[in-house]
């Protein structure tokens, strides 16, 4: 918009006066952009309908009486809503490596994935694993690694690039499924060794996205439904280990079935 402001020119005149200005869209503009400079010198540009062979636009400017015409470019240069020119509040960026744990509350339950490097021997005898659940009744297992990873990829590439409110207030959450959320994710993890938590929040379903909104920000966008539905998907089978008997066969000295003993 600023580039465009400071170098648009006319590229031909066609009237001198307004006297015309209707055959031109110029008696009811199709846009009228207003700008001040640091002078606080103010002029008002209108765009009027566009020529049907060349694609320009009309213009005049209330510096003068006289029409041009202008690149196509120039009006294009202003297709924005309100919403696209608002500055999208910014999501942390979060290393996967310093997630500490991450709590998924719904509607039908609460599981809590939390991360320990040394392993947990309680819940797992390979000493492999390094993510575990608490489930929703409160039992405790190991996370199968590869869904672990899917999980931490879902919960470290939340992004969003489309705003459709801003400065929301708490009444107002309820027309987008917010003031009582499908999900709600907290994220525990540190930064420069400082420990640090990010929660968001998922509501209603709108299109192919679903409204979001995180703690700390007034704004409410859009979630993609891949990743808004995969914490909603979540439940007691996400992360069921896939191979229970990771044993490693070197170890393997003897194999028992039905009480008959095979040496191997």
């Amino acid at each position: 918009i600023t580039s465009t402001l400071s170098s648009m020119t006319g590229k031909r005149q066609v009237e001198s006066s307004l006297d015309k200005n209707s055959d031109y869209g110029l008696d009811k503009p199709a846009r009228t952009v207003t700008v001040t400079d640091s002078s606080n010198h103010e002029m008002t540009i209108y765009f009027g309908s566009s020529n049907n062979i060349t694609g320009d636009y009309y213009i005049y400017t209330d510096a003068d009486t006289k029409v041009y015409t202008t690149e196509s470019s120039n009006y294009e240069a202003f297709n924005y809503s309100l919403m696209d020119l608002i500055a999208i509040d910014s999501i942390p960026s979060i290393d996967a490596t310093l997630l500490k744990d991450v709590t998924v509350d719904k509607t039908d339950g609460k599981w809590k994935m939390t991360f320990k490097e040394a392993g947990d021997s309680s819940l797992d005898y390979t000493g492999e694993l390094t993510w575990f659940i608490t489930n929703p009744d409160k039992s405790k297992e190991g996370m199968d690694a590869s869904a672990a990873s899917t999980f931490t990829t879902n919960v470290t590439g939340i992004t969003t690039d489309s705003c459709v409110a801003y400065n929301v207030k708490t009444k107002d959450l309820k027309k987008y499924g917010l003031d009582n959320p499908k999900a709600t994710v907290t994220v525990n993890y540190t930064e420069d060794e400082k420990a640090k938590t990010f929660t968001f929040h998922i509501g209603d379903k709108k299109d192919d996205s679903y409204y979001f909104t995180f703690d700390g920000s007034k704004q409410v966008c859009l979630l993609s439904s891949e990743t808004a539905e995969y914490f909603l998907n979540i439940n007691n089978k996400t992360f069921l280990l896939t191979n229970p008997l990771n044993i490693a066969v070197s170890s393997v000295d003897k194999l028992q079935i039905d009480s008959t003993i095979f040496t191997i």
